[in-house]
């Protein structure tokens, strides 16, 4: 039987590939009943609007007062962070060290921070290795200003030092 089926099988093949090149073959395909007109069908669909932590600092860089060493620079030069997102977020600060050129001046922690404006040198020392929570939390739209100050250490060498601070907001 197996043999009978194999030869019905290569005869119906035959046969098919013969009609194929003759032209012959009909081949009938069933789409299914006609859509009307006037048939409409609905997809349903969602989108999640994400979250965003989102926010600018003004001014970009601050300059303190010249000064002496062993003097200090009062706690009032100001940097307004505002947030434009749709979420709360909290201001954490840390800074690196003031550098002359490429070396090394003095630590980042001669810098102070406060989140009001000090009529002297009376902030928070600045972390110059991990970020330091503020406690300052802001609305999504709103802005804060944080200040700074400087003091420069005894006998710190005459010359223009430069220092990075960063302000990470934490949503």
């Amino acid at each position: 039987m197996y043999k009978e089926n194999k030869a019905v099988n290569l005869l119906t093949t035959l046969a098919t590939f013969a009609l194929v090149f003759t032209g012959l073959l009909a081949i009938a395909v069933d789409l299914g009943p006609a859509l009307s007109a006037n048939q409409s069908n609905s997809v349903n669909a969602n989108v999640v609007v994400a979250s965003s932590c989102q926010v600018s600092l003004s001014p970009t860089a601050i300059a303190f007062n010249a000064l002496d060493p062993g003097a200090s620079d009062n706690t009032n030069v100001v940097v307004t962070d505002t947030n434009t997102g749709n979420l709360q977020d909290w201001i954490w600060l840390y800074g690196g060290n003031w550098l002359l050129g490429a070396s090394f001046g003095f630590s980042g922690t001669n810098t102070d921070w406060a989140n009001t404006i000090q009529s002297s040198f009376t902030g928070t020392p600045l972390s110059n290795t991990i970020a330091i929570n503020t406690l300052i939390g802001q609305a999504a739209g709103n802005a804060n200003d944080v200040y700074f100050g400087v003091t420069i250490p005894n006998g710190q060498a005459a010359g223009t030092y430069n220092q990075v601070i960063t302000f990470l907001n934490v949503c």
